[in-house]
């Protein structure tokens, strides 16, 4: 797991630099997917390649996706790039993804 310590925000200090987003993966049963969690939403991308995205404010339970929807073109651009950007930044491959 990629992190570092939060003790600091623990004793009630600000971080300026604190993460906003986390990468994750489930490699096992049938919901093999990974993406990106961010405080507002989780973009998902299901092992066939579809893609959902929740806006966690209006749906907590991840029930309805809006991914495609233009009202959250901007959110869904900025948590495509924060995904890119956290593979990247932990080096993992196409391959290593959960896959079929």
């Amino acid at each position: 797991m990629q992190g570092r310590s939060f003790r600091a925000l623990c004793e009630g200090d600000t971080i300026e630099d604190w993460r906003q987003s986390a990468f994750y993966a489930y490699w096992d049963g049938p919901t093999k997917h990974y993406g990106v969690r961010t405080q507002n939403y989780t973009l998902a991308v299901h092992r066939t390649g579809e893609r959902d995205l929740f806006d966690l404010e209006k749906d907590p339970w991840e029930m309805t996706s809006v991914y495609g929807d233009p009202a959250y073109a901007d959110v869904q651009a900025g948590v495509e790039a924060d995904l890119a950007r956290l593979i990247e930044e932990i080096d993992i491959s196409a391959e290593e993804l959960p896959q079929e």
